[in-house]
């Protein structure tokens, strides 16, 4: 009988048990998984490669975004290290006194999921593009994550039973890891925010370049290039012979000038365009033609056609023709492709109108705002009689893509979009700017600008003469047009920490001038220094340096450069560090205040004009954990010359009780309880008593039982709270409740109360 009762105290916990470890392996599986696929596409990201199904060029707008990496490091490595710690963390069951391992562990579980959401969001609103292994890998890392999760609650179930065996093991209940989901969602908001804030502050990848490569070679010299489409962040753009493209009648490598009325053959004859039966920008009748390969929802085949926007200006509608070959990546991208496509058959002014707003974002992308636009512009009548009508060719055209994309790829080995063939030249990628594509024109087609702009420097040295060192400066650069067209100031490159104000994509006509405003960053270390930025325009000379001299002056020493206060207790207001100012001319300070409320900044004048020190504490407004500020000083004005008005400091400080206790509230059921229930408190002394003890511990409301045992912890000045709850006990009802009263020697913390609450409270 007695085996009897102790098989059904057993059964719960054994069923409970089982069911955790089978959710726990099922967990692990989704997070190999989720791991693996993270880091495939992080090595996808760094390198050249395509991501197959993901040809259309969706990949490549989210993985060469800037949301693709942080601080350089492809967010899939982030997103792979985020799994296997939380696959480490739940590979065996907690034990007891690991309170801050399963705090760890539920952050994690509730982080993967939160950002999953937050790539969608960006998938959706910001990048509109799909990524469908990203998308795929967080799917399979949020039922990871879930799944864990849910072993977790199930073990801890089982837990609250299998005290009774006597296995001490799990004597943790239920309870106690239910107490770890509020630390554990404030710590992945925590994570989440500067995650995402950091994202947001994160500058547009730089750009990468294009390969070219002649006729039987496999590798070759490159010049800059812009984003690409490429199915890796910070992928390299290609551009490698199509073999025996021929423009009508010209012999293969003529370059594709014009020698027959409108047609251009591609692949060495296998493909025949036709100017005047296939969408095209510019003239039928233009001298020379090109092919692009694009989709309206790809953000780099946008980005590519305004920039052509600018090479048309250059060389003109009536000397180049464009063919416009669609290509999709998704069903919605794929039926504004058949609108579009219906229109160009009946109505090519306005396909050509609106193909324009498309591109240039000022219509929707979407097959409902599409429709609605041409039903208004075209009639919605003639426009579903011309899907009808049309049908056949807008299919046959498709498949004519897909055919001249796999040609392509076999000889470029790539499949991204957007694509070209100028002349000889398949250019896989969006170059970065109007002069990229007048060099690739000019060097693969023959087509030269008739009136090329022209950039002269006022200056070509820009000397800030003493500056004072991690300061910034602004930098004005000013230039004529000497040339026969509109020039434009496409970008520049700029030291580290450097900044465009104005002056960039505004026209500056022949015989104009034009000013660049730009804000620089003097280097930090003192002495002589030399940097160059570069100019990039569409001028007949496309990148101009200018090199910047100064000396880097620093007459001031901050000891210690950032202050560290340590660990502080929230209590805790009084001084806790000193920073000294220490001026090599005189300068007066008129006030010190800090940026982050909690911080106490006072000032006291130790040599007039020359020494100060800045008093650096806390109050109990400071939030817990680790705390930062920055300390700004306003100097008298004026300054001396060359000074700032103003300096900035920082501190920093670790906030945390002395004596903290895991969990900080004991739950317990509502009701009565049927069996015996069993908890633990860990405590311990974080500032170094040293010999820092509890002295007793009482539990205060409810029935008379077992008084709560104290016992040392596994680390040093810790300690181990045990209770026993008996079956047929329940909590008082308020206002009496129950609380568990834990005694020490500590000065400041001479009782401790751990209240006992409901579930669900």
């Amino acid at each position: 009988m007695a085996r009897s009762s102790k098989e059904s105290v057993a059964t719960p916990s054994s069923g409970s048990s089982s069911g955790g470890r089978t959710l726990r392996r099922a967990a692990l599986i989704a997070l190999a998984l989720a791991t693996g696929l993270s880091g495939w596409l992080a090595v996808q990201g760094a390198g050249s490669g395509s991501v197959p199904g993901c040809d259309a060029g969706d990949c490549a707008a989210v993985l060469a975004s800037k949301w693709s990496k942080v601080f350089g490091v492809p967010v899939g490595l982030f997103g792979a290290a985020t799994y296997v710690i939380l696959a480490v963390l739940g590979a065996r069951p907690f034990g007891p006194g690991q309170w801050r391992v399963r705090v760890a562990g539920a952050a994690l579980a509730i982080l993967i999921p939160t950002a999953a959401v937050w790539f969608g969001f960006l998938q959706a609103f910001v990048l509109r593009a799909f990524c469908p292994w990203c998308t795929a890998t967080h799917a399979v890392a949020t039922t990871g994550a879930i799944l864990m999760a849910l072993a977790w609650r199930r073990e801890g179930r089982g837990a609250g039973t299998a005290g009774t065996t006597g296995r001490k093991g799990r004597r943790e209940t239920a309870e106690a890891a239910r107490g770890v989901w509020g630390p554990a969602f404030a710590c992945a908001a925590v994570a989440m925010g500067g995650w995402m804030g950091v994202q947001a502050l994160s500058p547009e990848p730089p750009p990468a370049r294009i390969v070219t490569a002649s006729m039987g070679t496999t590798s070759g010299g490159g010049t800059n290039a812009g984003p690409v489409a490429d199915p890796s962040p910070g992928g390299e753009s290609a551009a490698v012979p199509a073999p025996g493209v021929e423009r009508g009648d010209a012999e293969a490598g003529s370059g594709g000038r014009t020698v027959a009325a409108g047609r251009l053959r591609l692949h060495q004859g296998r493909f025949d365009l036709d100017a005047r039966e296939l969408p095209l920008v510019g003239s039928p009748e233009a001298p020379y033609l090109a092919v692009m390969i694009s989709d309206y929802s790809c953000r780099y085949c946008r980005n590519a056609h305004r920039t052509l926007h600018d090479v048309w200006e250059g060389l003109g509608t009536d000397r180049l023709g464009l063919f416009m070959l669609p290509s999709y990546g998704s069903a919605e991208s794929r039926e504004i492709q058949r609108m579009m496509l219906a229109t160009w058959r009946v109505d090519r002014d306005l396909w050509r109108s609106v193909a324009d707003d498309l591109y240039g974002e000022r219509t929707t992308l979407h097959p409902t705002a599409v429709r609605s636009v041409l039903s208004q512009r075209l009639g919605a009548d003639r426009l579903q009689a011309a899907l009808v009508e049309h049908e056949g060719w807008i299919t046959w055209l498709f498949e004519l893509t897909r055919e001249i994309h796999a040609a392509n790829r076999a000889v470029t080995q790539r499949g991204n979009i957007p694509q070209f063939i100028i002349g000889q030249e398949i250019v896989v990628g969006a170059p970065a700017d109007a002069q990229e594509f007048f060099r690739l024109f000019a060097s693969h087609l023959g087509l030269v600008r008739e009136r090329i702009p022209e950039l002269r420097l006022g200056t070509e040295v820009v000397d800030l003469g003493r500056a004072f060192a991690g300061t910034q400066r602004p930098v004005t650069i000013s230039f004529t047009n000497p040339g026969q067209a509109p020039l434009m100031v496409q970008r520049v490159s700029l030291p580290a920490g450097g900044r465009v104000l104005r002056g960039l994509r505004t026209p500056v006509p022949p015989g104009g001038a034009g000013l660049l405003d730009l804000m620089l960053v003097m280097p930090r270390d003192e002495g002589e220094f030399e940097e160059t930025l570069t100019i990039h325009s569409d001028a007949r000379v496309p990148s101009v340096p200018v090199r910047v001299t100064g000396r880097s002056w620093k007459p001031l020493t901050i000891t210690p450069p950032i202050l560290d206060l340590g660990r502080v207790d929230p209590q805790q207001s009084a001084t806790q560090g000193v920073m000294r100012l220490s001026f090599a001319e005189d300068v007066g300070v008129v006030s010190v205040h800090p940026q982050t409320p909690g911080f106490t900044a006072r000032l006291n004048e130790v040599l007039p004009g020359r020494e100060y020190d800045v008093e650096v504490g806390t109050d109990r407004a400071l939030g817990t954990g680790l705390q930062q500020t920055a300390l700004f000083v306003q100097l008298q004005t004026p300054v001396p010359e060359g000074w700032p008005e103003s300096l900035a400091l920082a501190a920093r400080v670790l906030v945390e009780r002395a004596v903290t206790v895991v969990p900080p509230r004991v739950v317990v059921p509502g009701g009565m309880l049927a069996t015996d229930r069993h908890h633990q408190v860990l405590v311990r002394c974080l500032d170094g008593m040293p010999d820092f003890a509890i002295t007793g511990a009482v539990l205060e409301g409810g029935p008379v039982f077992t008084q709560p045992q104290v016992q040392r912890g596994g680390g040093t000045n810790s300690y181990v709270v045990q209770m026993t709850l008996p079956s047929g006990w329940s909590l008082p009802p308020a206002p009496l409740g129950a609380r568990l009263v834990i005694e020490t020697n500590h000065p400041k913390y001479p009782s401790i109360d751990v209240p006992l609450v409901a579930q669900g409270i």
